[in-house]
């Protein structure tokens, strides 16, 4: 979102629609999450742990260039929309949850832990 800002300020005067523009921010940053999770993964789910942390680092530097440039394609697909009501009221929804989720998720995991093996196994 402060990239966002940035952006604004710098592409305001090229703008034909501001509240697209936002709003187009608003959903990539609720989606940008679940792309770092597909984009970091991919690689765990196809060939497993890396043999150093070399390739570790240079691999989540990869990841998350590819992230920036996917979620900013479908940042420029997003402005293209007609937000309704309705949808914009899900995007702020969407958008107050994730914040909500991410605040209190770093101070308290979840008990329900995607990736750590159960204890009755």
């Amino acid at each position: 979102m402060i990239l966002s800002l940035v952006a604004f300020l710098v592409y305001k005067k090229k703008l034909t629609n501001a509240l697209s523009f936002w709003y187009a921010c608003l959903t990539a940053a609720i989606f940008a999450p679940w792309m770092v999770f597909l984009t970091w993964y991919v690689l765990a789910a196809i060939y497993g742990k890396l043999p150093n942390i070399g390739l570790e680092i240079l691999y989540g530097n990869l990841a998350t260039l590819a992230v920036g440039v996917i979620a900013a394609t479908f940042e420029r697909g997003f402005e293209q929309i007609t937000y309704g009501k309705s949808l914009k009221t899900v995007i702020w929804m969407l958008f107050v949850i994730s914040i909500l989720v991410y605040i209190l998720l770093t101070f308290k995991l979840p008990w329900a832990d995607v990736f750590v093996e159960p204890q009755w196994k």
